[in-house]
Parts: C-alpha cells; sequence; structure tokens
C-alpha cells in the first residue's frame, strides 16, 4: 500500500498539465496577465473526465450558487474551483495531495480576474510587528503600507486601514506606477491615479 502512495506522489510530480505548460501556451496565444478571465484557462485546467460541462452538470445537480461553500478535493491547478467561483459566485476551498499543485492553482487563479474585489485588512496587525520588531501597534505605519502594496500587487483593491493619508498617497503610487508599467507592456500609455 505505501509503494501506491509513491507512485501517486510521483505521477503528480511529473504530470503532464502543469503550471509553467499552460502559461507558456497563454503566451503563445498572445494572452496577457491583467487580461485573462477564467474561461482562458478552461483548455488546461479542466484535466478531469468532462471538462467544464461535466463541473457544471455537477454544480446544477447540487444546486451550487453564490451562498454555495464547495470543498474541490484533488483540486490540481484549480480549474473547476476558478469555474465555479466565477459561473457561480461560489466560495470554494481547494485540497490536493500536492502543495506544489495547490501553489501552481493559486498563482493561476491570481491571473484572471472572477469580478470580486479584494478586501485586505491588514492595518497595525501583529505580523507585521513580527516581520519589523515594531512592538507598538500605532508605529507599525510603514509596515502597514508594504502589505498593502504587496496585496494591491497581488490583486487586492480594497484595505481597511488605520493611517488612511499615508495609506492612500503609497497606494496612489503604487498604483500609478503599476498602471504606467502594464501600459508600457502593452504599448497603451496611462493616466496617473488611483481607481481602486
Amino acid at each position: 500500500m505505501a509503494r501506491i502512495g509513491v507512485q501517486v506522489v510521483e505521477f503528480y510530480e511529473r504530470h503532464p498539465i502543469n503550471e509553467g505548460q499552460v502559461l507558456e501556451a497563454l503566451r503563445r496565444r498572445g494572452k496577457v496577465a491583467g487580461a485573462l478571465s477564467p474561461e482562458d484557462l478552461y483548455e488546461w485546467d479542466q484535466d478531469h473526465y468532462g471538462g467544464v460541462g461535466a463541473v457544471e452538470a455537477l454544480a446544477r445537480r447540487a444546486e451550487v450558487d453564490s451562498g454555495s461553500l464547495v470543498l474541490d478535493v484533488c483540486a490540481g491547478l484549480g480549474g473547476p474551483a476558478r469555474f465555479l467561483a466565477h459561473r457561480y459566485g461560489a466560495r470554494v476551498i481547494g485540497v490536493d495531495l500536492k502543495r506544489a499543485r495547490c501553489t501552481a492553482g493559486r498563482r493561476l487563479s491570481r491571473l484572471v480576474a472572477l469580478g470580486y474585489p479584494v478586501l485586505v485588512g491588514a492595518s497595525r496587525k501583529r505580523f507585521i510587528g513580527e516581520i519589523t520588531g515594531v512592538a507598538e501597534p500605532s508605529e507599525r505605519v510603514g509596515g502597514t503600507i508594504g502589505a498593502n502594496i504587496a496585496a494591491l500587487e497581488r490583486g487586492a483593491r480594497l484595505f481597511r486601514v488605520h493611517d488612511v493619508k499615508p495609506s492612500r498617497e503609497a497606494l496612489d503610487v503604487a498604483w500609478a506606477i503599476m498602471r504606467a508599467s502594464r501600459a508600457a507592456d502593452s504599448g497603451t500609455g496611462t493616466q496617473a491615479g488611483a481607481a481602486w
């Protein structure tokens, strides 16, 4: 029995569909991060019998909707999870045997816009104090700004903060830089200013 478990792990280490292949295929088709939809990934991330049609049929049968919490066991790269979140507005938790597959699924999910703004409430939190060594919460402004900019770069668009003015200024600058960078990459130009 132990050998079967080892074989399963080895298979997933060499899985025929992986994040690198998906990203390379998207690149070859001229698809750009930030302009992707979940549908752009369907060809690769529905690696199961029946594809999207099977997931949709099961979702209808289970009456999945925006109030649903779905557990996707053996989630792989997260294709069915993204489909359910996108199509039905469900909250989905993916679990997989391999941590690397979960990590890849999260990264692929960040590439697509699911239409829901992400709220971050990292302001003055203990983890910032642990990282920076700043014990007094009211003195964790710099760490809060750093955490919020990292979250902005990863897709967050709403921020709960204590120190509004410095946070807003930092996020406005980060947003303008991100937009200018994306515009330079796509050749479209940009205007500075926050839109979150």
